[in-house]
């Protein structure tokens, strides 16, 4: 079957790009076979475990934990070239819908494998289990066929790759998607040894290449020999052995002329404009973001709600309505990096800055205004126009009080934390307990399989192009004892779909010590209310009933030192914004 691939895939002669080719067909060929044994390994496991035939769960579970680094080994290839395919492996263990079509695509792969495996309290369900791990290996014996006629360039290789070592540092190394087994040192181990190996064929034999070489070996060498992901020291790994080797990578893409293929985050919408034009828009949208006279009775300005001296929220649970009859339905988000979501609100209803902007000028709870009121009372004010250079009779649109807005909250993501300083190498940046709560923050309490580095909001890496919606069963107040439902129906009021009720974005924890109170609703007064919501399992481990919960139900086990140090180092987000002092 390889004799096959290969000389179906066979490169051109002559092509400097030839010997990478060959380089990645041989070692998915050989790679996806080691996984489609696993896979094999695992199928036969399932099917003889607790049958009489001396298989016990906890073998079986170390045959999938094999099979898991296995698939690691291939993950950057297929998740760069095939997508889709990949889904059937690695899919997430809930329900998903797809968008705008509402399609529901059930749970599937090593994901749902782990998921039936590993739930206590349940009774092990061996012909599910069966079914994905039989669909699994035939998926598995297929993948030699992608590399059929494949071909690529050497870009394309060096963002396959360069895109799993985001996903390493971003997602893998917290467990992202293997939660419950508790695999994710040693599959990030794995994704570094595929990553280290398609970088081969790029370096020189120099002293440069031995040191890219040296420090892979390292970094690989310390996941294989610390291996306990609650108490591997991520704060000390991230900031010594991995950004070495994320150095030394720089500068082998630097040599390549593709630096900016590496962790570049993407805003979400297309800079146009020059230094000048950019200057000029940001200067404008900050005037028009606290003109209370652009509201429908000139009373209420952006500012108002989003405040800047309170990190652009506000200190209260909810905003009252525009018509002073009681209060908006959620809490003010902060507004500080909110360039880097792909959806805005809550619930997410808006794809766009712009399309924000409009939503709340003309809502009639918040500013109740109209767009063309809005357009008349901006051209009726000659510093406005100045601004935009429109003194020559031009006049400004709805479309250029979008864009200065736009701009101005694009401004407003300053990256100044202490966090920001150690993670870039300053090590005393923060104290013993704030990396501890790091470390609990990323390992035991499993904060980082939602709120990813470095935004620590829900854009998922290495994109950040697409954002998740939770189900945490928040309640009505913050009254464990005997909690009542919420009633907000989330991202169900969007798209109406079970799956979405009380479905909300997964906002940053940037600046979350000073943006009190928290939760969708405006609920919990304090971060440790917050800490110990999840440390009883959400909603449905406080006793509500939440049947499509995505937040584990079961206990954290945290301690009152860890969620302190937790609590601590939330903290190190806070940056300097327009002056205003820390309430933490």
């Amino acid at each position: 079957m390889l004799a096959f691939v290969f000389f179906g895939a066979s490169p051109v002669t002559g092509d400097p790009s030839a010997s990478k080719i060959q380089l990645l067909h041989t070692y998915i060929a050989v790679s996806a076979g080691s996984f489609d044994s696993a896979c094999k390994r695992l199928l036969i496991s399932i099917n003889k475990m607790d049958a009489g035939e001396g298989v016990s769960i906890e073998s079986t579970r170390n045959d999938f934990k094999a099979c898991r680094v296995e698939y690691k080994r291939i993950a950057f290839f297929l998740e760069y070239f095939f997508p889709g395919q990949n889904k059937v492996f690695n899919s997430a263990a809930k329900v998903e819908v797809e968008e705008p079509s509402l399609e529901y695509e059930q749970p599937r792969g090593l994901q749902q494998i782990e998921s039936l495996l590993y739930e206590k309290n349940s009774r092990i369900d061996k012909k599910q289990l069966s079914v994905q791990a039989t669909l699994v290996e035939e998926s598995a014996r297929d993948v030699p066929a992608l590399l059929y006629r494949f071909t690529c360039n050497d870009r394309q290789i060096v963002k396959s790759v360069t895109g799993e070592l985001i996903r390493v540092k971003c997602l893998y190394l917290a467990g992202y998607d293997c939660q419950l087994s508790k695999n994710g040192l040693a599959e990030s181990a794995a994704a570094l040894e595929s990553i280290k190996k398609m970088f081969e064929s790029f370096i020189k034999n120099d002293s440069n290449a031995k040191e890219l070489m040296r420090s892979f070996d390292d970094c690989i060498a310390y996941l294989h020999e610390h291996n306990d992901r609650d108490a591997f020291d991520y704060s000390w790994f991230l900031t010594g052995l991995f950004a070495k080797l994320e150095q030394h990578i720089c500068q082998l893409l630097e040599g390549l002329g593709m630096t900016a293929e590496y962790l570049k985050l993407p805003l979400r919408y297309d800079k146009k404009y020059d230094k000048v034009t950019q200057k000029a828009l940001i200067s404008f949208g900050g005037e028009i973001f606290s003109d209370k006279s652009l509201s429908g009775n000139g009373e209420i300005s952006c500012a108002s709600c989003h405040e800047p001296g309170h990190f652009y929220t506000e200190p209260v649970a909810l905003h009252e309505r525009f018509d002073k009859k009681g209060f908006l339905q959620r809490n003010t988000p902060s507004l500080l990096y909110s360039t880097y979501q792909s959806s805005e609100f809550w619930d997410g209803r808006a794809a766009s800055l712009s399309e924000q902007i409009k939503d709340v000028l003309t809502s009639p709870t918040e500013m109740n205004s109209r767009t063309e009121e809005v357009v008349k009372k901006v051209n009726k004010n000659k510093e406005y126009r100045l601004l935009l250079h429109k003194a020559n009779g031009k006049k400004i649109e709805f479309i250029d009080i979008e864009r200065g807005l736009t701009e101005f909250l694009s401004s407003l993501s300053p990256f100044s934390s202490r966090f920001d300083l150690f993670i870039n190498g300053k090590g005393n940046a923060l104290s013993k307990d704030e990396r501890h709560g790091f470390n609990i923050f990323i390992g035991k309490a499993q904060c980082g399989t939602c709120h990813f580095i470095p935004l620590f909001n829900g854009e998922i890496p290495p994109e950040f192009k697409k954002t998740e919606y939770e189900v945490l069963g928040t309640p009505a107040s913050d009254e464990f004892l005997k909690p009542v439902q919420d009633c907000d129906p989330g991202r169900r009021r969007k798209y109406e779909s079970a799956f979405y009720q009380g479905a909300f974005k997964t906002p940053s924890l940037r600046n979350v010590a000073q943006t009190a109170p928290y939760m969708h609703n405006g609920k919990f007064k304090t971060l440790e209310k917050v800490l110990e919501f999840y440390n009883l399992g959400g909603g449905n481990g406080i006793g509500l009933n939440i049947p499509n919960q995505t937040l584990r139900d079961e206990p954290l086990s945290l301690t009152k030192k860890e969620i302190a140090d937790i609590v601590a180092f939330l903290g190190t987000l806070s940056d300097e914004v327009d002056g205003s002092s820390q309430r933490r």
